[in-house]
Parts: structure tokens; sequence; C-alpha cells
């Protein structure tokens, strides 16, 4: 179905307004997800315009049939960029939520995350510390492309420290190892120079830190509907609603099926249910989270 307002969809805010404050940003990323749940329709909001960046190819939307369809169940972190992503790929995607992207019920629905890739103390750290690594890349290069169109920043470079009180600890040990290995920037402080570098903390019993200076915080809540709002801006359709998976005909799902009965097919399914995984799939989730 088609609405001629779905143009509308975008708020002028994001195009003309000289600042956001943090109200006014979550009421634009969120209002183009309600007006489309809202009509029903997945035409998509005009292309927010962003800035393009040195060594990120540009987005090339495929509309026709060869791309395929994929639907995408849950818009938090995972479920949003996994449709971003397919939309610059060319796929048919639809979103389907059933609170909506980054709501006070999601893993993502908070203020803010921190990204580090200080991971000494897994037994896999060394790809903990690489998959950091490229995200605090990556989330460099989304500012760089949307923080403009958006009148706000996501990522915040805040550095991160360490603090331990015997030198040989095991997790600043394995860490340093990692980042050694990695060629990760940090450095590596003495207790006095912690106790000089940060007086406002009671360090009396420090003897070494560790900091790993481009680590940051995210604005996980406003990224992620950032993040969604951007997909549907790129053609991405949004569905808020709960949804079962449909019967296996053939060793195939036939479709997702929406509360009304509303069957809903694509040639492939992503599910990003977070928490939801374990009441989704109990047979195959109860046992692997926690």
């Amino acid at each position: 179905m088609h609405d001629d307002n779905t143009a509308d969809v975008l708020p002028s805010a994001l195009t003309d307004a000289p600042a956001l404050d943090r109200r006014d940003f979550l009421r634009a990323a969120t209002v183009g997800m309600g007006a489309m749940a809202a009509a029903g329709c997945a035409t998509a909001m005009p292309a927010i315009s962003a800035t393009p960046v040195p060594g990120i190819a540009p987005a090339k939307l495929d509309t026709g049939t060869g791309a395929g369809h994929v639907v995408v169940v849950g818009a938090g972190a995972w479920g949003g960029w996994t449709a971003y992503h397919l939309r610059r790929r060319g796929a048919r995607v639809t979103m389907i939520d059933q609170y909506g992207s980054a709501n006070s019920k999601a893993t993502s629905g908070d203020e803010t995350r921190g990204i580090r890739s200080s991971y000494g103390d897994r037994t896999t750290g060394e790809f903990w510390a690489k998959w950091a690594r490229i995200a605090l890349g990556r989330w460099n290069d989304f500012n760089a492309e949307w923080a403009a169109p958006f009148r706000t920043k996501f990522f915040f470079e805040t550095g991160d420290i360490i603090l331990r009180a015997t030198a040989d600890d095991v997790i600043i040990k394995r860490t340093r190892e990692i980042w050694t290995a990695q060629g990760v920037k940090h450095e590596v402080l003495s207790g006095d120079e912690v106790r000089t570098r940060y007086p406002m903390m009671n360090c009396d019993d420090i003897t070494i830190g560790i900091t790993e200076p481009d680590a940051g915080v995210v604005r996980c809540r406003a990224a992620t509907q950032a993040v969604a709002a951007i997909a549907q801006s790129m053609g991405a359709k949004f569905i808020l609603g709960r949804v079962k998976p449909g019967k296996i005909v053939n060793g195939k799902m036939d479709g997702v099926v929406l509360d009304d009965g509303t069957v809903i097919r694509a040639d492939a399914y992503v599910f990003c249910l977070g928490p939801w995984f374990r009441k989704f799939f109990p047979t195959v989730m109860m046992n692997r989270m926690r």
C-alpha cells in the first residue's frame, strides 16, 4: 500500500534545525518508525544526506527483484545494523519489532555503552579485542557519515583505564599481551603515575594501570534508533508488531506470523531477538542463554 504522506516521515528537524537536544533527537529518530507503522506502508523515507567517508563504498541500492527479500525480526543493535547493511547491499528488507527500536525493554535501550578492547579476562580475548578494535573504527566512520545529518555525535572517545593493586594481575598481563600482539596503542602506568594523573580518584593501593586512549562511549539508544531510521530512509519497511515462526514446509519456514494472523514471507529470515531468544526458540536456545 502506498501512502503519499510517507515523504513527510523524516522530520524537518534533521534538515533545517540548528541543533537537536536529547528529547528532540529521540523524537526525530523514532517518528519515522511510528509513522510508517501507522500507515502500514513500505514506501521509503527520503534519503538522509550523509557525508561520504573515505574507504567506505557508497550505498548501491538494487531495486530489482534479484536482490531478494529478507525479514529481520528485532530492530535493536543487531537487527538495526543487519537491516542497514542488507539495504546497502540491495536486499529488500522488512524489519519487525514488537516494541520499537531501542525500547526500554531492549538490551540496546539504555543511554550509553562502553567500547574497549581490554578482554584479557576472556579465554578468546584476542577475538573480542580484534572485533572491538574494528568496531571502534566503524563507530568513528559512522560519526563522520551521520553526525552532521542528525546534528549529534553517537560515539565519544573518552579513553579507558584498568587499575589493579598487583602488577602481576592475570587480566592486566593477558590484556597487554593481546594489545602488543595486535598493535593496539596503550599506556602502562605505575601507581605513582596513576595517582598523579587521576587525583580525583582514591588510588592509594594501586600499583599499575593500563589505558586504551581511543576507547570510548556510544550513545546506544540514540545510535540504535538512528540506524533503524536510516535503514528506513534507504527503503527498508518497518512493522511494529509481534511475530512467531511460521510452519516448516519441506524443511523451510513458511514465513513469520503476526498476532493478527498476517503471514509475512521472504527469501530469508534473520532473528535478532536478544533476551527473547529463549521464548522464541525454547527448544534450541533454552540452555544456551543466561
